[in-house]
């Protein structure tokens, strides 16, 4: 795998990753377990089909349709969208903060201790 294969494989790991946290209790025990066997512990087609009973070619079916399904979800519920917006935005408030630490210490001091509290939980 070249270098910006791996670079765009595991853009596209995160964001299917994003895209589980936010609504991966939506789907069904299978999907989840399918999902979760492919994408977050990196196990092959084969592997989940031994562990599930479920064929190759239904994991492989199982995924694709998983994938669209939280897809569906994002583009209609726009979670992850509004969560990497805030994030940035919090960032922002961040690093406005330290440039101007050298005003009001004390409310610089608050905004990057929950700037940071912010960007930790997500």
């Amino acid at each position: 795998m070249s270098k910006s294969d791996a670079k765009e494989w595991l853009k596209e790991v995160v964001e299917l990753s994003y895209l589980y946290d936010f609504y991966g209790e939506l789907l069904s025990d299978s999907a989840r377990s399918v999902f979760e066997g492919y994408v977050l512990n990196d196990m092959t087609l084969a592997e989940i089909s031994d562990e599930t009973g479920i064929s190759r070619q239904g994991v492989h079916d199982t995924m694709k349709r998983t994938v669209k399904k939280l897809q569906n979800y994002e583009e209609k519920l726009h979670l992850v969208e509004k969560f990497k917006e805030i994030k940035n935005d919090v960032q922002t408030i961040r690093e406005l903060a330290l440039s101007q630490k050298n005003g009001d210490e004390s409310a610089c001091n608050e905004i990057i201790r929950l700037s940071d509290k912010m960007i930790q939980i997500y």
